[in-house]
């Protein structure tokens, strides 16, 4: 009997001990983080740009870049679409975010009106109840464009080449950003003679740089 009611209690003692380590064990929880959005960013998905987005032509500003490229050209097409996904590619590629490692932006995606797709860099600030966290930014577009042009003999010659182009974007800006514009662009511009830059454009049918334009020349 005495045996009995012993591991009665024992056995109740037990379940209790157990029974309370388990409610106070906090759970175990595993984050997963789904969202290519930086945590820097704003999480009102107003705010916050998209990865696809169409560019507005009402935000496109000043022109504060342009560089013209030249390519090995024929009657092939192709080398021209092959020429022109090397220049994107080099902006798409570009780190923007370690020119400026102090200025928080982001560079993603975009589609201009005419279908070209872009890239748009973004600067950010801390949101507030009455600004937003977009800062502006510049927008970088590349395109193939042709000029006509006739020789001694009379003759037409057509010859294609890509233009790239980055415009000032101010909206949602309360300061200019021209520090920072500068730094991007002027970086930007220098990467395009260094190995990577030449790398790339070697790759796209050796394209060249024949020009260059921008604001702090």
């Amino acid at each position: 009997m005495n045996v009995l009611l012993s591991f009665s209690i024992l056995s109740l003692l037990s379940t209790y001990t157990v029974s309370a380590a388990f409610q106070l064990s906090p759970p175990r929880i595993h984050h997963q983080i789904t969202s290519s959005v930086p945590l820097w960013s704003s999480s009102d998905s107003s705010d916050v740009p998209k990865s696809d987005f169409d560019v507005d032509q009402d935000d496109l500003e000043e022109t504060v870049l342009r560089v013209n490229f030249s390519y090995e050209y024929d009657d092939d097409d192709e080398k021209g679409s092959f020429a022109l996904a090397a220049v994107q590619k080099y902006a798409k590629s570009f780190p923007f975010a370690a020119v400026l490692p102090v200025q928080p932006l982001t560079y993603l995606p975009a589609k201009m009106p005419d279908g070209n797709p872009a890239v748009k860099v973004s600067f950010l600030r801390k949101k507030t109840a009455e600004k937003g966290s977009m800062d502006g930014g510049i927008l970088f577009s590349s395109s193939l464009v042709s000029e006509e042009d006739c020789d001694k003999g009379g003759t037409d010659n057509y010859t294609k080449n890509i233009q790239l182009t980055a415009w000032r974007i101010t909206k949602g800006q309360t300061v200019s950003k021209i520090f920072s514009e500068k730094q991007i662009i002027l970086a930007f511009v220098k990467g395009l003679g260094e190995e990577r830059g030449k790398e790339i454009l070697a790759d796209g049918g050796n394209v060249e740089v024949d020009s260059v334009f921008h604001l702090w020349m």
